[in-house]
């Protein structure tokens, strides 16, 4: 019953305050804050939690345990009470990531093929962009709409659980536009198991992620004007663009010094002759702004180096701090 269940989610983020708060569990204290809990009615957190949360126990206490990674990696979730936890929210893009994509990539349509937790749809429509996320996992899903909703983007974003294959079969089916301005996909690197039964994520092998992404460009790239691939950071762009066989535009997203994320870029509905080109640039994204540099590469000129430079600046905020200094590009 999704009445009774955003109570609990609010009661999550009122339990926390008192229960993961360093100053309050040296407090000597301490009992007094959890009598004071008790006395407004909230569960006391030396009792079984499950008989209070019921048929969701198992996400909302998940949830409890990610509440502090998911404030940090999503601000404005948080903020509106939003959820997230586990797997869905260690595989989500971060937000402030998230909210450059949907600068750099400005599009008035946007498909998602790989609709996750939502986070990049989210950045997209809060951008003016009319979104259509697709993911198989109805679990996934639910959880995803609930966040749009207390984010006030869901009347922007058609969340619609089928795969990314069907997506592309049936594109007259759940849409109007012959064309969208983007196809956005971040492939599964899909668990295999290893010789002593261990699992590990593919990271370097493109072949096998889920889904195909060379099989769905080869076959469907008429439907966008742009496609975006999110790769590992591991996988080799050289290797990537003889796979593809057009020309790409490789993106190292980095964040805290360190790189998050490979977005390959591709031309779709204008992508008539093939080309051995490759374009580099990297992105370091900061809370206040994103610096681009440039390099290429061309088969012709023997993969030489044709260029190294600075080439924009990106606040990725609507206004910038006073006072800001960012030190000059080396």
């Amino acid at each position: 019953n999704l009445a009774n269940l955003l109570p609990l989610i609010d009661e999550v983020y009122v339990k926390s305050v008192i229960s993961t708060d360093e100053s309050i569990k040296k407090n000597k204290k301490q009992p007094k804050l959890q009598q004071k809990a008790a006395d407004k009615k909230l569960p006391n957190f030396q009792n079984s939690l499950r008989e209070h949360w019921g048929d969701w126990y198992v996400p909302l206490i998940s949830f409890q345990n990610d509440l502090e990674k998911f404030k940090r990696k999503l601000p404005s979730f948080y903020n509106v009470k939003g959820i997230g936890f586990g797997v869905y929210l260690e595989q989500a893009t971060s937000e402030i990531i998230a909210k450059w994509k949907a600068k750099q990539f400005a599009a008035k349509t946007m498909v998602s093929l790989t609709g996750g937790l939502g986070v990049d749809d989210w950045a997209w429509a809060s951008s003016s962009c009319e979104v259509y996320s697709f993911d198989p996992n109805e679990s996934l899903n639910f959880w995803s709409t609930l966040n749009f909703d207390r984010l006030e983007v869901a009347n922007k974003i058609q969340r619609i659980s089928q795969t990314a294959e069907w997506a592309l079969e049936n594109w007259d089916q759940w849409q109007s536009h012959k064309v969208v301005d983007v196809i956005y996909i971040d492939p599964d690197r899909r668990p295999t198991i290893n010789s002593n039964n261990s699992t590990s994520r593919i990271s370097t092998d493109v072949n096998q992620y889920l889904p195909n992404v060379f099989e769905l460009y080869q076959k469907h790239k008429e439907k966008a004007h742009q496609w975006i691939i999110k790769l590992s950071p591991m996988v080799d762009i050289h290797w990537f663009q003889k796979h593809i066989g057009v020309s790409v535009k490789a993106y190292s997203v980095c964040s805290g010094k360190e790189v998050k994320e490979i977005l390959v870029v591709l031309a779709g509905l204008e992508t008539h002759i093939t080309e051995d080109s490759i374009e580099k640039e990297m992105v370091n994204i900061s809370e206040s702004s994103a610096e681009l540099f440039s390099q290429f590469y061309s088969k012709a000129n023997s993969g030489e180096r044709l260029t190294n430079e600075t080439v924009a600046t990106i606040n990725t905020k609507t206004q910038p701090p006073k006072n800001h200094n960012r030190p000059p590009a080396t």
